[in-house]
């Protein structure tokens, strides 16, 4: 018997009819959307965010049915979406294509079965619609270094209840590692399957399995400090309902918008490792860019009107998340540029807050009517004189410690941390590369040019991110893995 078959096999149910459930569900549309672009793999990091991407755009399918399951307490909220859950949706396992199941669709296709990825979107979808504080939960299996299974944990106190309705017993598996993304009204095997009896390597890394967090090594690989960022944070559980912007719509924009950061600075290291100059303009460009006029969006949100505590929290935390960016990661990385550039201003290019709310930025909640319009320096970039080798730019533990000590950040220390060399040079003397239409400046300071966001003087570094008592950036994922493809079913 093969694994798939097994799996399928072990976690099987008899499911009960359910017709009086036909009624409360919207008409199933038959409609496929494909997360990845075109060429395109995913992280579990990624998947957890299409996760509560779709979630959050269809948990209203579930609207009729929620309140049928509230209960007395949430404990008993928490057993009764168990027990539904696995009652009248069958198991079946992902393969190469991973599949999102929106309410609709998962009720239409329940016989055939779904995987532990839609039964999470389902319990989530639940969840909000009753406003029961909750979050997605991936883990590694116990006995394996792969992420290999997600579900739902509900806060309550100091502990927590588990929804799988993989399992015959709604109980948490045994896990080494575990990761939560947060929820609020808001392609993988290895995210497919509670299973622990069976664990066979060699059938997941046939697959390339996303979940496996397998580190690619083309361009040396960017760090894994990057990952250790993540769990120096949290997104809180409260402060949901009733918000314009409220925490998990924050964690959503913080986590996708350092999926974009990752890339442009790996972009960032391809164009120095190929001497590409022209694309490491128009890359720091854009770098510069989004930064500040997300900054300068949400700063000019937060006095847009009179927020509520929840909306005004969470505002602050993405502020204080593109903070870490600009007072941190990005001087670093002009202290990187002019190690080794001879950096001029030659003109400027235009960006404001209106449209960078969608793909690839997602700074959601940016836009303002009063709009942010920043001229950013457009730079040249010519190799000095005399280098040998250019090191890579990357997160490192240095970089790391500053999350929780901005103030400790030296740049020469910085600087030193970096040890990956990313090319070398013989002979320099100065010159090479091609300019391109778009070059950019490196000694000049930009945190404060045009409309960004207002600091206090002399205040230092600030990218602590403050809400409900709890530190949250979120997100700032650096995983290069092996990946998959992710659709969803409408």
């Amino acid at each position: 018997m093969d694994i798939v078959t097994e799996v399928n096999t072990a976690l099987y149910r008899p499911l009960k009819p359910g017709f009086q459930y036909d009624k409360l569900m919207p008409e199933f549309q038959n409609s496929v959307y494909h997360f990845d672009s075109k060429n395109q793999n995913s992280t579990t990091f990624n998947t957890l965010q299409f996760m509560q991407q779709w979630t959050l755009r269809y948990y209203k399918q579930l609207e009729k049915v929620a309140p049928l399951l509230q209960g007395k307490s949430t404990a008993q909220t928490v057993s009764n979406i168990y027990t539904w859950l696995y009652s009248h949706f069958q198991y079946n396992i992902d393969t190469n294509v991973q599949k999102l199941f929106s309410p609709s669709s998962a009720w239409y296709y329940r016989k055939q079965g779904i995987d532990c990825k839609s039964y999470s979107i389902l319990a989530s979808c639940l969840l909000l619609n009753l406003k029961i504080p909750h979050a997605f939960r991936k883990v590694k299996l116990k006995g394996s270094t792969k992420w290999s299974h997600v579900y739902v944990v509900v806060p309550q106190g100091n502990t927590y209840y588990v929804i799988d309705a993989t399992t015959h017993q709604n109980r948490e598996v045994n896990f080494n590692e575990k990761y939560d993304l947060s929820m609020s009204g808001l392609t993988h095997i290895g995210l497919a399957s509670p299973y622990e009896n069976t664990y066979d390597a060699s059938y997941y890394d046939s697959l390339n399995c996303s979940c496996q967090d397998n580190p690619n090594n083309g361009l040396h690989g960017i760090s894994d400090m990057f990952s250790n960022v993540t769990s120096l944070f949290s997104t809180p559980m409260n402060c949901w309902g009733g918000s314009g912007f409220d925490s998990g719509q924050a964690q959503f924009a913080i986590d996708h918008s350092a999926v974009f950061f990752k890339g442009l600075i790996q972009k960032i290291n391809t164009a120095v490792a190929n001497n590409e100059v022209n694309v490491l303009s128009q890359l720091d460009t854009e770098f510069y860019g989004i930064v500040k006029a997300g900054l300068c969006g949400y700063d000019k949100k937060i006095w847009e009107k009179d927020w509520n505590d929840c909306t005004d929290a969470s505002i602050h935390a993405v502020v204080n998340f593109l903070k870490f960016y600009r007072d941190i990661v990005l001087k670093g990385y002009e202290a990187w540029l002019n190690q080794y550039y001879t950096i001029e201003n030659v003109s400027t290019k235009r960006y404001n807050n209106r449209n960078i709310e969608g793909n690839p930025y997602y700074l959601y909640f940016a836009y303002t009517d009063s709009g942010c319009e920043l001229d950013i320096p457009v730079r040249s970039f010519t190799i000095k004189e005399g280098v040998t080798e250019i090191t890579q730019f990357e997160f490192t533990p240095y970089i790391v410690q500053a999350v929780t000590n901005p103030s400790s950040f030296n740049l020469p220390e910085f600087l030193n941390s970096l040890n990956t060399v990313l090319t070398t040079y013989q002979n320099t003397v100065g010159g090479g590369g091609t300019t391109g239409n778009y070059s950019d400046s490196g000694s000049e300071d930009f945190s404060n040019n045009g409309n960004g966001a207002n600091e206090p003087e002399g205040s230092g570094v600030n990218t602590g991110v403050v809400v409900g008592g709890t530190l949250l950036v979120g997100g700032i994922l650096y995983y290069l893995n092996n990946r998959k493809k992710t659709t969803a079913n409408v």
